[in-house]
């Protein structure tokens, strides 16, 4: 008799197991470090409007994760959608170097959005940002700065 109740008990340990083994995948996972560069992600044009010159010069509106549902765009205003997306897109990220490079036109102000979907969050993030591309040409636009 008391092979029998062993057995049972090995048999309910397994099927115990088994079970939890199969709500892994419904386990939360934790957070995600993501690079946003031309190596992660594909530059996306948008219409853009009035005298644009960034589009017309060959320079994108925003980014897309390769993988994630991550978005990152520019605009000249910070107008937004009820979505919460920047309502406005500029042409005013390229690829340079293998980085990507953001910039403002001739009025000074640049709206940056990043973006993910209802159920996803940004728990942290770090943003380096160099301004050491003054007096270069990228895709037919000469950087300059405002400051003299």
């Amino acid at each position: 008799m008391r092979n029998v109740i062993n057995s049972d008990t090995l048999r309910q340990r397994v099927c115990r197991l088994f079970f939890l083994l199969s709500l892994l995948p419904f386990v939360a996972t934790e957070a995600q470090n993501v690079t946003i560069s031309p190596r992660t992600g594909n530059l996306v044009a948008a219409l853009t409007s009035g005298a644009e010159v960034g589009f017309e010069n060959g320079w994108m509106s925003m980014w897309r994760h390769e993988q994630l549902p991550l978005t990152f765009s520019v605009a000249d205003d910070g107008n937004l959608t009820g979505a919460g997306q920047l309502s406005n897109p500029a042409g005013n990220i390229n690829s340079y170097n293998g980085n990507l490079v953001v910039m403002g036109g001739m009025n000074p102000d640049l709206y940056m959005a990043l973006s993910l979907p209802k159920g996803y969050r940004i728990t942290g993030y770090r943003l380096v940002v160099l301004n050491n591309l003054n007096d270069k040409k990228i895709t037919n636009m000469q950087i300059a700065s405002n400051n003299n």
